[in-house]
Protein backbone atom coordinates (compact mmCIF):
# COMPACT_ATOMS: atom_id res chain seq x y z
CA UNK A 1 0.00 0.00 0.00
CA UNK A 2 1.24 3.23 -0.82
CA UNK A 3 2.19 6.31 1.36
CA UNK A 4 -0.17 9.25 1.71
CA UNK A 5 1.36 12.05 1.09
CA UNK A 6 -0.70 14.47 2.93
CA UNK A 7 -1.01 12.19 5.84
CA UNK A 8 2.99 11.97 5.71
CA UNK A 9 3.22 16.12 6.07
CA UNK A 10 0.85 16.09 8.87
CA UNK A 11 3.16 13.60 10.50
CA UNK A 12 5.68 15.84 10.02
CA UNK A 13 4.08 18.92 11.16
CA UNK A 14 3.04 16.89 14.31
CA UNK A 15 6.82 16.27 15.27
CA UNK A 16 8.33 19.14 14.62
CA UNK A 17 9.29 21.68 17.22
CA UNK A 18 8.46 25.04 16.44
CA UNK A 19 9.80 28.18 18.16
CA UNK A 20 6.45 29.17 20.06
CA UNK A 21 6.61 25.65 21.44
CA UNK A 22 10.51 26.46 22.63
CA UNK A 23 9.29 29.36 24.09
CA UNK A 24 6.49 28.56 26.35
CA UNK A 25 8.32 25.93 27.95
CA UNK A 26 11.52 25.16 30.57
CA UNK A 27 13.91 23.63 28.27
CA UNK A 28 17.51 23.33 26.41
CA UNK A 29 17.19 25.36 23.67
CA UNK A 30 14.81 28.53 25.05
CA UNK A 31 17.08 30.93 25.64
CA UNK A 32 18.99 30.29 21.65
CA UNK A 33 16.75 32.88 20.01
CA UNK A 34 17.66 36.15 22.62
CA UNK A 35 21.80 34.68 22.70
CA UNK A 36 21.33 34.85 18.80
CA UNK A 37 19.89 38.14 18.92
CA UNK A 38 22.28 39.35 21.49
CA UNK A 39 25.30 38.46 19.60
CA UNK A 40 24.29 40.20 16.46
CA UNK A 41 23.25 43.40 18.56
CA UNK A 42 26.62 43.13 20.22
CA UNK A 43 28.66 42.64 16.95
CA UNK A 44 26.24 45.66 15.36
CA UNK A 45 27.23 48.01 19.00
CA UNK A 46 31.07 46.78 18.35
CA UNK A 47 30.98 47.86 14.36
CA UNK A 48 29.59 51.36 15.37
CA UNK A 49 32.10 51.96 17.89
CA UNK A 50 34.97 51.25 15.26
CA UNK A 51 33.54 53.53 12.49
CA UNK A 52 32.73 55.84 15.08
CA UNK A 53 36.41 56.29 16.37
CA UNK A 54 37.62 55.50 13.21
CA UNK A 55 36.27 58.16 10.81
CA UNK A 56 36.15 61.24 13.17
CA UNK A 57 39.05 63.20 15.41
CA UNK A 58 36.52 62.58 18.13
CA UNK A 59 38.82 61.85 21.44
CA UNK A 60 40.59 63.80 23.97
CA UNK A 61 43.07 63.77 26.57
CA UNK A 62 41.92 64.31 30.41
CA UNK A 63 44.01 66.50 33.12
CA UNK A 64 47.23 64.95 33.87
CA UNK A 65 48.29 63.82 36.83
CA UNK A 66 52.11 63.97 37.91
CA UNK A 67 53.54 61.75 39.80
CA UNK A 68 57.82 61.74 40.06
CA UNK A 69 59.06 62.19 36.58
CA UNK A 70 56.09 61.02 34.88
CA UNK A 71 52.97 62.31 33.83
CA UNK A 72 49.67 59.83 33.44
CA UNK A 73 46.29 60.86 31.64
CA UNK A 74 43.72 58.92 29.90
CA UNK A 75 41.80 58.77 27.15
CA UNK A 76 38.73 61.00 26.52
CA UNK A 77 35.65 59.45 24.05
CA UNK A 78 32.96 61.80 22.86
CA UNK A 79 29.31 60.56 24.43
CA UNK A 80 28.26 58.51 21.42
CA UNK A 81 31.40 56.34 21.89
CA UNK A 82 30.71 55.84 26.06
CA UNK A 83 27.43 55.04 25.45
CA UNK A 84 28.42 52.17 23.11
CA UNK A 85 31.02 51.27 25.45
CA UNK A 86 28.68 51.13 28.55
CA UNK A 87 26.21 48.46 25.79
CA UNK A 88 29.07 46.15 25.21
CA UNK A 89 30.23 46.54 29.26
CA UNK A 90 26.65 45.48 30.15
CA UNK A 91 27.07 41.91 28.12
CA UNK A 92 29.09 40.62 30.70
CA UNK A 93 27.35 42.28 33.75
CA UNK A 94 24.24 39.69 33.15
CA UNK A 95 22.83 37.15 35.18
CA UNK A 96 23.67 34.40 32.59
CA UNK A 97 25.92 30.66 32.18
CA UNK A 98 29.34 30.50 32.00
CA UNK A 99 28.68 29.40 28.53
CA UNK A 100 27.28 32.50 26.98
CA UNK A 101 28.90 34.79 29.25
CA UNK A 102 32.49 33.08 27.86
CA UNK A 103 30.82 33.38 23.95
CA UNK A 104 30.05 37.42 24.71
CA UNK A 105 33.84 37.64 25.96
CA UNK A 106 35.18 36.11 22.83
CA UNK A 107 33.12 38.92 20.67
CA UNK A 108 34.61 41.37 22.89
CA UNK A 109 37.99 40.22 23.89
CA UNK A 110 38.95 38.07 21.00
CA UNK A 111 42.44 37.75 22.04
CA UNK A 112 41.18 36.70 25.47
CA UNK A 113 43.11 39.64 26.63
CA UNK A 114 40.45 41.62 28.52
CA UNK A 115 41.60 45.47 28.94
CA UNK A 116 39.68 48.28 29.99
CA UNK A 117 38.18 50.88 27.23
CA UNK A 118 39.51 53.33 29.98
CA UNK A 119 42.87 53.93 28.15
CA UNK A 120 46.17 55.06 30.55
CA UNK A 121 48.83 56.64 29.14
CA UNK A 122 52.64 57.60 30.99
CA UNK A 123 54.76 59.81 29.45
CA UNK A 124 58.44 60.11 31.36
CA UNK A 125 58.94 64.09 30.79
CA UNK A 126 62.83 63.69 31.86
CA UNK A 127 63.60 61.32 29.18
CA UNK A 128 62.49 62.57 25.93
CA UNK A 129 58.87 62.40 26.59
CA UNK A 130 58.91 59.05 26.23
CA UNK A 131 55.24 57.08 25.92
CA UNK A 132 53.88 54.19 27.10
CA UNK A 133 50.24 52.86 26.74
CA UNK A 134 50.79 49.92 29.53
CA UNK A 135 47.83 48.17 28.85
CA UNK A 136 47.86 48.48 25.21
CA UNK A 137 44.15 49.06 23.54
CA UNK A 138 41.14 46.19 23.73
CA UNK A 139 41.60 44.55 20.46
CA UNK A 140 38.25 45.57 18.92
CA UNK A 141 39.44 49.47 19.00
CA UNK A 142 42.66 48.12 16.94
CA UNK A 143 43.60 48.43 13.23
CA UNK A 144 40.77 51.62 12.95
CA UNK A 145 43.64 54.37 13.74
CA UNK A 146 42.92 55.19 16.99
CA UNK A 147 46.27 54.91 18.38
CA UNK A 148 47.72 57.08 15.70
CA UNK A 149 44.94 60.18 16.56
CA UNK A 150 46.02 59.16 20.01
CA UNK A 151 49.67 59.78 19.68
CA UNK A 152 49.33 62.84 17.32
CA UNK A 153 46.85 64.48 20.12
CA UNK A 154 49.66 63.89 22.45
CA UNK A 155 51.89 65.53 20.34
CA UNK A 156 50.03 68.43 19.70
CA UNK A 157 49.67 68.50 23.50
CA UNK A 158 53.51 67.93 24.65
CA UNK A 159 55.47 68.85 21.46
CA UNK A 160 57.10 65.41 21.32
CA UNK A 161 57.20 62.22 22.17
CA UNK A 162 59.58 59.48 21.78
CA UNK A 163 59.84 55.47 22.07
CA UNK A 164 62.17 52.86 22.18
CA UNK A 165 61.56 49.14 20.42
CA UNK A 166 61.27 47.23 23.54
CA UNK A 167 57.97 49.43 24.76
CA UNK A 168 56.37 48.89 21.90
CA UNK A 169 54.02 45.67 20.42
CA UNK A 170 54.03 45.13 16.64
CA UNK A 171 51.02 46.97 16.39
CA UNK A 172 52.60 49.98 17.86
CA UNK A 173 55.38 49.86 15.94
CA UNK A 174 53.00 50.26 12.83
CA UNK A 175 51.92 53.29 14.19
CA UNK A 176 55.41 54.65 14.71
CA UNK A 177 55.52 54.03 11.17
CA UNK A 178 52.66 55.53 9.84
CA UNK A 179 53.49 58.78 12.24
CA UNK A 180 56.96 59.04 10.41
CA UNK A 181 54.77 59.37 7.49
CA UNK A 182 52.68 62.48 8.18
CA UNK A 183 54.02 66.02 6.97
CA UNK A 184 53.07 68.20 9.87
CA UNK A 185 55.59 65.44 12.20
CA UNK A 186 58.95 65.82 12.11
CA UNK A 187 60.48 62.12 12.70
CA UNK A 188 64.23 61.03 14.03
CA UNK A 189 65.55 57.55 14.32
CA UNK A 190 68.76 56.29 16.23
CA UNK A 191 69.01 52.68 17.08
CA UNK A 192 65.97 51.49 18.66
CA UNK A 193 64.86 54.61 19.31
CA UNK A 194 62.72 57.03 17.52
CA UNK A 195 61.38 60.69 18.46
CA UNK A 196 58.47 62.81 16.94
CA UNK A 197 58.11 66.21 16.86
CA UNK A 198 55.35 68.20 16.22
CA UNK A 199 56.45 70.49 13.19
CA UNK A 200 54.97 73.79 15.16
CA UNK A 201 57.81 73.91 17.68
CA UNK A 202 60.75 76.21 17.01
CA UNK A 203 63.95 75.91 15.77
CA UNK A 204 66.08 76.36 18.45
CA UNK A 205 63.64 73.88 20.89
CA UNK A 206 64.24 70.87 18.10
CA UNK A 207 68.05 71.91 17.74
CA UNK A 208 68.30 71.39 21.26
CA UNK A 209 66.25 68.69 21.81
CA UNK A 210 68.24 66.79 19.00
CA UNK A 211 71.76 67.63 20.43
CA UNK A 212 70.64 65.77 23.78
CA UNK A 213 68.64 62.97 21.72
CA UNK A 214 71.75 62.41 18.77
CA UNK A 215 74.50 63.58 21.86
CA UNK A 216 76.63 60.02 21.07
CA UNK A 217 76.28 59.81 17.26
CA UNK A 218 77.47 63.73 17.30
CA UNK A 219 80.54 62.54 18.94
CA UNK A 220 81.46 59.67 17.12
CA UNK A 221 81.11 61.29 14.25
CA UNK A 222 83.67 64.04 15.42
CA UNK A 223 85.48 61.35 16.41
CA UNK A 224 85.16 60.12 12.99
CA UNK A 225 83.83 56.36 14.35
CA UNK A 226 81.52 55.81 11.83
CA UNK A 227 78.74 54.38 12.85
CA UNK A 228 75.46 55.12 10.77
CA UNK A 229 72.59 53.94 13.46
CA UNK A 230 70.77 57.55 12.85
CA UNK A 231 67.74 58.67 10.29
CA UNK A 232 67.19 62.69 10.36
CA UNK A 233 63.52 63.97 8.86
CA UNK A 234 64.35 65.33 4.94
CA UNK A 235 61.81 67.52 5.53
CA UNK A 236 63.52 69.13 8.45
CA UNK A 237 66.69 69.02 6.82
CA UNK A 238 65.05 70.35 3.93
CA UNK A 239 63.29 73.62 5.90
CA UNK A 240 66.38 74.38 8.13
CA UNK A 241 69.72 73.15 6.51
CA UNK A 242 71.09 76.63 6.72
CA UNK A 243 70.71 76.37 10.39
CA UNK A 244 71.80 72.70 10.70
CA UNK A 245 75.25 73.66 9.36
CA UNK A 246 75.45 75.90 12.42
CA UNK A 247 75.35 74.01 14.56
CA UNK A 248 76.21 70.38 15.94
CA UNK A 249 73.61 68.99 14.29
CA UNK A 250 75.67 69.46 11.00
CA UNK A 251 77.72 66.19 12.00
CA UNK A 252 74.92 64.01 11.57
CA UNK A 253 73.41 66.01 8.71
Amino acid sequence: MGINIIDYNNFLYEKSISDDDIKLNINMLKDVKQVKNNIKKLNDIITELRALLANQDLIKLSNPRKENNKIYFHIKYVDRAYYLIGKIESYLEKDISEDILSKYNNIIYPDDNIISFNVEIEIEINNFNRIHIPDGLPFILKNIGLGKQIYQKIIKEFDYISTLKMDQSLDAIFVWDSLRRNKDIYSFLREQQMICIDENVSYNNIEKLLLQFFKYEIENEKNEIKIKNYILDSDFKLKYMKDLMNSDLRFIS
